[in-house]
């Protein structure tokens, strides 16, 4: 054990904070309080296109809400800044040039279009898609030019040595052995300057002292990869510990596109920080008392890395709030769930955006609950498939309308009313459907109701996660009834 414990979560800033970042973060909170360490949070932002300032203030939000501090970060500041990737730029391209200079990596002038017609052969052969060296090969001069002809800043390629195998430790699994020949020349710096997760990594858990990278193990393959560059540079190798990665019941990935992968759908459901705490806890590290119930103290106390379970824990949402129902009565005063319910369900802020959506239907105070109902639930009832069916559609052709719109809504940053309505006219033009008709299907999905307040602002106020669940749960039935 490394003195001065220093672990760091990489939470990437695109979509909404997901139950994966605060499983990551759980055990590097445990480790690092347990052993007197710190935890220090990167945001991982380089991929320019996708990472949003919103993005981060809720994962930074939600990490708070379970009580999962930290000691450096982008909102603390710390001995090592920036603490955003996306500020860190030419601190990469520094050692990624060291590496080209010393043969360690090389420029690579390859069109898309090259790359492409690349993977399409190789797939053709039944040989796995992998870079073949072209720009190694040529003369650098050469390279260069095709680079400053083509307009294009070209990218920087690791240079896998393809005769060697690489090997690391990790702590739960013991020793591990990668044959090169099965690692592709991964970039390194992409054409609009910025890094891979691959070089940014290493680069800043070396330059920020961390002793132990704790993740999931998805990155197993790719830690090859992170060996090679440490070596490259001469650098220190820290410790790694690949957490096993947490699956759905038909052993999917919980995927950002799946409501129950955000930390905001389970607070807004009621679960409280402690029992999701609790219930993460159990996938990988049952404590030793096979007890169930345990608090965040216990949970450190016991904890252990070596003593991490393997293979690959069930996110079993019925377990959960079976757990948070015990939690509710066995552990938490009514003075805390009378407060958890006023500030998630009843808060003024959030009645003052319905009321003007319903004053002018209600003629006395209880008539309040019943044209609003669908604002304070999680789940709305649900009707019998055909109540949903989008008129001058079929049943499959209802299905692709409202995959697409989930897929627009999913991509909105700022889930305003305007900007839903984008999404509707979109997908309404794409499928050559009446907005109309469209409108008449979401709305019962969304509030089960056939008459409600205009459905933009309605979704607006529900937010993202909600709706996109409730549109979900009426697309699985759909889905169902396809063939009858």
């Amino acid at each position: 054990m490394k003195k001065n414990i220093r672990t760091r979560v990489g939470p990437s800033p695109t979509g909404d904070p997901h139950v994966g970042t605060a499983y990551i973060a759980l055990f590097n909170y445990a480790f690092v309080k347990k052993y007197n360490g710190q935890l220090i949070i990167r945001i991982e932002d380089t991929d320019q296109i996708r990472s949003s300032k919103m993005s981060e203030l809720n994962i930074l939000k939600y990490l708070k809400w379970l009580k999962l501090d930290w000691n450096e970060g982008p909102d603390k500041g710390g001995k090592f800044p920036p603490y955003r990737q996306s500020l860190r730029t030419n601190i990469y391209t520094y050692y990624a040039q060291n590496m080209v200079d010393n043969g360690f990596a090389y420029w690579c002038s390859c069109s898309q279009e090259r790359l492409k017609s690349l993977r399409f052969q190789q797939k053709a052969n039944g040989i796995s898609p992998m870079y073949d060296k072209y720009c190694l090969n040529k003369n650098k001069k050469t390279v260069v030019q095709e680079i400053l002809r083509s307009n294009s800043n070209g990218v920087i390629r690791l240079n896998i040595p393809k005769d060697q195998q690489t090997e690391f430790y990790d702590i739960i699994r013991g020793k591990i052995t990668i044959k090169n020949i099965t690692i592709d020349d991964q970039v390194l710096i992409k054409q609009d300057g910025f890094p891979t997760y691959h070089l940014a990594n290493v680069i800043d858990d070396h330059l920020m002292n961390i002793t132990h990278v704790i993740r999931g193990d998805e990155w197993i393959n790719s830690t090859a990869k992170h060996i090679i560059i440490y070596n490259a540079l001469g650098l220190d190798i820290p410790y790694f510990c690949h957490l096993p990665l947490l699956r759905m019941p038909d052993n999917s990935k919980i995927s950002k596109r799946n409501n129950v992968s955000s930390l905001e759908y389970y607070k807004r459901n009621g679960i409280l920080p402690e029992s999701l705490n609790n219930f993460l806890g159990l996938f990988a590290f049952p404590l030793q008392s096979n007890k169930e119930l345990f608090s965040i103290d216990e949970f450190i106390h016991n904890f252990s890395l070596q003593n991490i379970s393997l293979g690959s824990p069930i996110f079993n949402l019925t377990k959960l709030m079976w757990l948070n129902g015990r939690y509710i009565r066995e552990k938490v005063s009514e003075e805390y769930i009378t407060k958890y319910i006023v500030n998630n369900f009843f808060s003024v802020t959030y009645l003052k955006k319905i009321i003007p959506l319903v004053r002018d239907r209600i003629e006395k105070y209880d008539d309040f609950f019943s044209y609003s109902e669908f604002f304070f639930r999680i789940d709305v009832k649900v009707k019998n498939y055909h109540s949903y069916l989008i008129e001058t559609a079929t049943t499959s052709e209802t299905v692709s309308i409202y995959t697409n719109l989930i897929v627009e809504l999913s991509s909105l940053d700022v889930f305003s009313s305007r900007n839903i309505e984008s999404a509707f006219i979109n997908v309404s033009e794409k499928h050559n459907i009446q907005k109309k008709y469209l409108l008449i299907s979401i709305r019962l999905a969304v509030t089960a109701a056939s008459q409600a307040p205009p459905l933009f602002l309605t979704m607006s106020i529900l937010g993202k996660n909600i709706c996109s669940h409730r549109i979900r749960k009426v697309l699985d039935i759909l889905k169902s009834n396809v063939n009858k």
